[in-house]
């Protein structure tokens, strides 16, 4: 019976796509209202887990954020090491940011 379920949902997810497809809405998603935010500048996908989970519970989830930070603070997290410390640093310089130089 579960598999059944399974089967049906799938197919109702389809026609859902296929629906969507019909009225030219990509994914068969509601229209987003535009808003003019500045970019999300998100951290590098390359970082590990455990970097990404410190990062997160600290509170630094996009890089404008990071930059707001020492490199030698970062260091601190459980979880942020040399690899992740260099992998943030490029990801910064490659949007014209860096690391705060104050601890």
């Amino acid at each position: 019976m579960l598999a059944l379920g399974v089967a049906e949902l799938a197919e109702q997810l389809a026609d859902a796509g296929a629906l969507g497809a019909d009225l030219g809405v990509r994914g068969a998603t509601a229209a987003q209202p535009e808003h003019h935010q500045p970019e999300q500048r998100n951290l590098p996908a390359g970082l590990s887990k455990p970097a990404q989970r410190a990062l997160a519970a600290a509170g630094y989830t996009t890089l404008d954020r990071l930059a707001e930070v020492s490199e030698a603070d970062l260091s601190q997290l459980h979880g942020v090491g040399p690899k992740a410390i260099e992998q943030l640093r490029q990801a910064l310089a490659a949007v014209g940011l860096s690391p705060s130089a104050k601890s």
